[in-house]
């Protein structure tokens, strides 16, 4: 064979391995341009949450289609959750392959311990927001001959844990106890929880005052996965059921929340500005011949229409009575009182007290003053 011929066999065979090249090459390239082999990341029916201790422990999977000519070799992962502005998790996974034609799923497990994001879940557990999920996914072709990036995103709508806790602040009512040496503030609730979560949960909530005074707290059991209606009942002394029902006020909760699951607790705080049915309530007695003219004002800045009894009596200085009026009225939610009661006296008052009974929840309140 001559030189010519030989140099001729060895180009001919150079540029078949150059087109065989070139072709592998581009039927590399094509599938992750067209979209061939893509990333599907979990939505939120996809992943499973569960407390166990002091750890979060989170299950989830990517599945990597790739519909491609070749199998992918070398892959790696990078999933990662943001939220509030924030990463919550972070993971990476490494796979061998993923084989011509395969739909492949590729499990992700992120465990996590409280005391490392514990604002953060409480976020998770008690919000509604979305989650932007990323995973980035690196992989080669047979031989590496083409390494390629491809970078996917999704957002999840989330909606927490603990869905809802709803305070029914229109239906409160204050009711007294004991003769009024005490009272209760009923304070009818409503909470929502994530339904593929399971066993119960503790709540604990404390009502306290715009001096974070603790009025008073409730506990009471919740079973997850549903729906739970129900009334918080504080007990409160008959200072802080005067307090409550004469003056307005800001008033703040803070629920605490204990899964049966570990021994993490998590906390919920709302405050409410408490509109008391008889705010700024004034009562001035004059006394003239015979008569005691007695002058009541207050506004009711509660969410509920008072149906009320009021009464003024009137004592003179050995206590005996010597003056008694009363009258029925209704006072709607935001209206204001005034009048002006005339109190006949068959002697001299030097002490009146003011009653107010609420006929529709038993809400009362006495003023005593002397005159």
């Amino acid at each position: 064979m001559d030189e010519d011929r030989r140099l001729l066999i060895i180009r001919s065979v150079i540029s078949i391995f150059c087109i065989a090249i070139l072709i592998i090459s581009v039927t590399s390239l094509y599938p992750p341009v067209s979209g061939k082999v893509d990333v599907d990341v979990p939505d939120e029916n996809d992943i499973d949450w569960s407390l166990e201790g002091e750890k979060l422990l989170i299950e989830t999977s990517l599945w990597i289609n790739n519909t491609g000519y070749y199998s992918l070799n070398d892959i790696s992962i990078d999933l990662e959750m943001e939220g509030y502005n924030q990463t919550f998790f972070k993971r990476s996974k490494n796979v061998e392959d993923v084989k011509s034609g395969e739909h492949k799923e590729i499990p992700i497990s992120i465990e996590k311990k409280m005391t490392d994001v514990s604002g953060t879940l409480d976020d998770l557990i008690f919000n509604r927001t979305e989650l932007v999920i990323e995973s980035k996914m690196k992989a080669s072709y047979p031989l590496s001959l083409v390494v390629f990036d491809l970078d996917y995103e999704d957002i999840i709508d989330w909606e927490g844990f603990v869905k809802e806790i709803n305070y029914d602040y229109g239906e409160a009512e204050v009711r007294p106890q004991n003769g009024g040496s005490r009272a209760e503030l009923i304070l009818p609730f409503e909470v929502s929880t994530y339904h593929r979560l399971e066993g119960t949960a503790e709540v604990q909530v404390s009502m306290y005052n715009s001096t974070d005074h603790l009025y008073s707290s409730y506990s009471f059991d919740v079973s997850l996965g549903g729906y739970h209606y129900g009334e918080l009942i504080f007990e409160i002394n008959e200072k802080e059921s005067e307090s409550l029902i004469t003056r307005n006020q800001l008033l703040s909760f803070d629920a605490q929340v204990s899964f049966s699951e570990t021994d993490h607790d998590f906390h919920y705080q709302e405050s409410y500005h408490w509109g008391a049915p008889l705010a700024d309530l004034t009562a001035d007695y004059e006394k003239d011949q015979g008569e005691v003219r007695a002058h009541l004002t207050f506004d009711n800045n509660s969410p509920m229409n008072l149906s009320l009894l009021i009464e003024i009596e009137l004592y003179d200085s050995g206590g005996s009575q010597v003056g008694y009026e009363s009258e029925t009225t209704s006072v709607s939610a935001g209206d204001s009182y005034e009048e002006v009661f005339t109190v006949s006296v068959s002697e001299n008052p030097v002490r009146a007290e003011a009653r107010f009974l609420d006929l529709k929840t038993d809400m009362q309140y006495e003023e005593e003053r002397a005159i």
